[in-house]
């Protein structure tokens, strides 16, 4: 049987604070999208510090609980962990902090900011970060993990004794000895957003947030030292609870960050563009995959990245027909470079788990630099969609519309991933398609005759919708 499912991703959108997540309560441990925009684990799909570009990121604590949380900042490549802390959240507590980048005496460095009185421990608080040489740091994603409740006689916490806090972690004192002491079980409740801001080009968005409950399975408290890369999206359940067109799929995983990436499935990516002259319009398409570190740390869980006899990740080139692009009228067409002009794939960079795909007019795709929003132009990580226009030959305008990424197996050398089974009967086997992917469109535009005293830069952002496809029993 095959269930499939035309609907946006489900996200968070912050700007409007709607939940659109999956409508179900379960009472089944299996992680799964959070309806009610808070849970135990939490996935900030992208941060920028390119270009002028500021990430403000906000944590909140709707419960009466005292939370102890993990927040692992990863870069766009491999996922390299550029800063791993923890915060110690009272009841219905919010800490906010500021991500950017400053120049330093051996080139520019990422600098995170926090005026905020909450206790944190790691934390880098407005010091340069220690960068590796092949990282691309200025882009990445965000993980946020509750580790467990604080008992409420916690005085530190309670008073907000931050130093305190701090000494509990030292050699041979509380939470050394016993990393449980004082604490209990995690219960959900946090709740993240988060801004990407140009202060110079005068413009922002908010952008989707993955707020996810019953992450936790029996190992409900995974309290750790500032640093330690535990716990993250590997360390949660090994179920997973997915709908698709009012059927719900509760699926065992052999790891943690399978069940992840099966709420992320989907095996068609779609979005709008817009490069309109008039209003010197560009979009950028921010593409995340959050999980694939973990899947490619692991030969048995390649898949769905790549099938068992390939040496790369395949991911869709502009030159490919897996990206369609569709105008306005719906004329439908994709960019097909000529003989002896397409640039080679790139082996090594089609691993990344950030990707930002600029849109670009044909005419202009030959004048580099190319000019993104949100990352770094000469990064690996940033490619192009090539868009036809007039000026090159085409009878129809695409100066703005949709384009469409299939991910499916069939269109690619993406395989299914069919190593889940019916969580009430192992017999069953669940076959998903496609790539656990996120992400969204950045849109700016610049208003040249806007009388004086009127907005004359603004954007907007676009979370990215698909479809969803699961096989059961697949022959």
């Amino acid at each position: 049987m095959t269930y499939g499912k035309k609907s946006t991703i489900k996200y968070t959108f912050l700007a409007a604070f709607i939940c659109s997540s999956v409508p179900f309560e379960s009472s089944h441990s299996a992680v799964h999208l959070s309806e009610t925009e808070t849970g135990a684990a939490i996935i900030v799909p992208f941060y920028t510090v390119s270009n002028q570009m500021n990430t403000l990121l906000s944590l909140s604590n709707t419960t009466d609980d005292n939370k102890a949380v993990k927040i692992h900042v990863k870069e766009a490549k491999a996922g390299g962990s550029v800063a791993s802390f923890n915060v110690y959240l009272t009841g219905h507590d919010t800490w906010t902090m500021g991500m950017g980048q400053v120049p330093s005496i051996d080139g520019a460095r990422m600098r995170m900011v926090s005026n905020d009185e909450t206790c944190t421990t790691g934390f880098p608080n407005n010091q340069d970060i220690a960068i590796a040489n092949d990282w691309l740091w200025e882009n990445g994603i965000i993980e946020i993990i509750e580790m467990g409740t604080v008992d409420p006689t916690e005085a530190p916490l309670v008073h907000r004794s931050c130093e305190l806090i701090d000494q509990m972690w030292q050699t041979d004192q509380v939470w050394t000895n016993n990393n449980e002491d004082q604490m209990s079980a995690a219960t959900g409740g946090l709740h993240t957003k988060v801004t990407l801001m140009d202060i110079e080009q005068g413009h922002s968005a908010n952008i989707p947030i993955i707020h996810m409950n019953n992450f936790f399975g029996d190992d409900n408290i995974q309290h750790t030292a500032a640093g330690e890369p535990t716990p993250n999206l590997s360390t949660g359940s090994k179920d997973s609870m997915v709908m698709i067109d009012g059927q719900t799929f509760a699926t065992t995983w052999p790891t943690g960050y399978e069940a992840v990436s099966a709420l992320l499935m989907h095996n068609t990516l779609k979005n709008e563009y817009n490069l309109d002259p008039v209003l010197a319009a560009k979009t950028d398409w921010i593409v995340s995959f959050p999980t694939m570190s973990y899947h490619l740390s692991n030969p048995n869980t390649i898949k769905p990245f790549r099938s068992n006899n390939m040496n790369d990740v395949w991911f869709p080139y502009f030159y490919s027909h897996n990206i369609s692009i569709f105008n306005r009228s719906g004329f439908e067409t994709y960019f097909s470079c000529g003989l002896g002009t397409c640039p080679p794939i790139p082996t090594d960079t089609i691993q990344h788990t950030v990707v930002n795909f600029v849109t670009q007019a044909a005419e202009n795709y030959y004048q580099y630099p190319i000019n993104p929003l949100l990352s770094n132009a000469s990064a690996n990580n940033t490619q192009t969609i090539v868009v036809p226009n007039r000026n090159t030959g085409y009878s129809n305008e695409f100066e703005n519309g949709k384009i469409r990424i299939t991910l499916d197996p069939n269109h690619g050398y993406t395989e299914a991933n069919d190593r889940g089974t019916d969580s009430t009967d192992s017999n069953i086997r669940h076959e998903y398609h496609g790539l656990p992917v996120v992400g969204f469109t950045y849109s700016s535009f610049t208003n040249a005759a806007a009388q004086p005293g009127l907005l004359a830069q603004y954007a907007f952002l676009r979370e990215h919708f698909g479809h969803q496809k699961v096989i059961v029993n697949p022959e």
